[in-house]
């Protein structure tokens, strides 16, 4: 509601002008676009840094157009794939130079901790984030039980935390049903 995005950023803002951090690194559509303002607005020398979980713009030309207001405050935005960089190149939010596309990448076997040791070259499947349903955790557990019965081999790992909606429950029952 707007209430409570108003409150929000008024929580926001008060953090900024406490903390004074130098630079402010946001995600999300929402919530990055009023922690930009909120940071920009609290002392204007703070670098605002935006990665995008998923570009607003994909939505509506709505979007688009919020996303462009918000880009007037954005010292950079950090694209996270290869796809997703000339599309926020495409949409002239924000001048090219300010644009990074730092790619999310899977690293060699051994390069993570993982339960057990690794046989050399063995496939690692490493996925990051909140187990819940907006990271598709379930998916990720049952395809790596899945996989793992026809393919020993191969190794998953996921790192972050238990959420608490359905979606990590569910998992948290696959977990305890298929070791």
């Amino acid at each position: 509601s707007s209430w409570t995005d108003g409150v929000c950023f008024l929580k926001v803002w008060s953090e900024i002008r406490r903390f004074r951090p130098h630079v402010v690194h946001v995600h999300s559509s929402k919530a990055g676009f009023i922690a930009r303002f909120a940071t920009k607005l609290g002392l204007r020398r703070i670098k605002i840094i935006y990665t995008p979980n998923v570009m607003a713009c994909y939505d509506s030309k709505l979007n688009w157009f919020l996303e462009k207001i918000a880009a007037w405050v954005t010292d950079r935005i950090v694209a996270v794939s290869r796809s997703e960089s000339p599309d926020i190149r495409g949409w002239k939010l924000i001048a090219d130079r300010k644009i990074e596309c730092i790619s999310l990448c899977v690293r060699k076997a051994g390069e993570y901790p993982v339960a057990k040791p690794q046989p050399q070259g063995a496939p690692l499947v490493v996925a990051c984030g909140r187990i819940c349903v907006q990271k598709q955790a379930l998916l990720f557990f049952q395809v790596a039980a899945a996989v793992s019965r026809l393919r020993p081999d191969v190794e998953f790992c996921w790192i972050g935390d238990y959420s608490n909606d359905s979606e990590s429950e569910a998992v948290r029952q696959l977990r305890t049903a298929d070791p």
